[in-house]
């Protein structure tokens, strides 16, 4: 046999190994592929049907053999159907797949524009999960031009909190956009980033002054968040704002509201307002009295204008 023939069929046989080798290696890599795809159907349609008892089983297969890379995208195709249950329960799904969702990260960006709020809700909610890979298309989000997009997007970063903190250069201005839905979700991210610092107080503050009354309650509970020891900055700014501002002080009784027992300080300023000729500020007063000092809900809050004010009564000693 010449050499020529040898070196042929040794070239030859080779060849059919390594051709051999290929297919076996394809088939162990696409063999989840594959196996996926065959449990996808079942988990498809269980969400159309609105099914979570169906979902997670389904969901649980395929999570068994590390798959994803069909899943992920086919539930994001859902994000467009015409029911918003089938679309929740997609985002819920696309949440409990895990960082294979990070593969439709823009379509669950894009969601936070639904009209559906519930929907809106849960995409917020698998942002969340995903963590620090959703903040970047979030943040591009923000320097759109449209108001869903922008109010969507700072809703999903406060979602996120502190790790999305590179986000305040954009979100700060954001809280006098012109669309009060804007306004009221950057308030409430940046308390949700920085819910103990500070820092933007004034902003806070400021946003008490809102014509809309949601934004206003966002600022209120993200005062009452940083604790009493702004107490005294708000009453000052209370004491030098017009009287007429009934909606700031409004808000001021909100903050007060929602700190509860630890706003003692605040007890002599709302025995005055609960006797306010503002109706709306009588009962906001009211209402926060309650709350800080609870043996007030026993005693008469006086109604009309005019008469003795309300003396709060002694504070009670409580142990630590």
């Amino acid at each position: 046999m010449s050499d020529r023939v040898v070196v042929r069929r040794l070239f030859l046989g080779s060849m059919i190994v390594a051709i051999v080798a290929v297919l076996v290696l394809s088939g162990v890599a696409f063999w989840p592929v594959w196996r996926e795809y065959r449990l996808l159907p079942p988990l498809i349609n269980a969400v159309k049907q609105d099914r979570p008892d169906l979902v997670n089983p389904a969901l649980e297969s395929i999570k068994k053999i590390q798959g994803g890379l069909l899943t992920a995208p086919a539930l994001a195709r859902l994000l467009k159907d015409s029911s918003p249950a089938v679309r929740r329960l997609a985002l819920r799904t696309l949440g409990d797949l895990g960082p294979e969702s990070e593969r439709v990260l823009s379509e669950l960006v894009d969601a936070m524009r639904d009209e559906v709020g519930a929907v809106r809700m849960q995409a917020a909610s698998t942002l969340r999960r995903l963590g620090a890979p959703a903040i970047p298309p979030l943040i591009w989000a923000l320097e759109q031009m449209d108001a869903r997009s922008r109010s969507g997007a700072a809703e999903g970063l406060g979602t996120i909190g502190p790790n999305a903190e590179r986000a305040l250069p954009l979100l700060v201005p954001l809280a006098v956009d012109p669309d009060a839905g804007v306004r009221r979700w950057s308030v409430w991210a940046i308390g949700q980033i920085r819910p103990s610092d500070t820092t933007h107080l004034s902003l806070f503050v400021s946003a008490l002054k809102d014509d809309d009354e949601l934004v206003r309650d966002e600022a209120a509970w993200a005062l009452a968040k940083l604790g009493p020891d702004v107490l005294p900055a708000l009453l000052n700014a209370e004491e030098a704002s017009d009287e007429t501002d009934v909606q700031f002080r409004r808000g001021v009784a909100q903050v007060m509201f929602y700190m509860g027992r630890s706003a003692e300080a605040g007890l002599p300023w709302l025995a005055e307002a609960v006797n306010d000729p503002n109706a709306g500020l009588r009962e906001a007063a009211a209402r926060a009295l309650r709350e800080v000092e609870p043996r007030a809900a026993t005693l008469p809050v006086n109604k009309r204008p005019g008469q003795p004010h309300f003396r709060p009564p002694e504070p009670i000693r409580r142990e630590r």
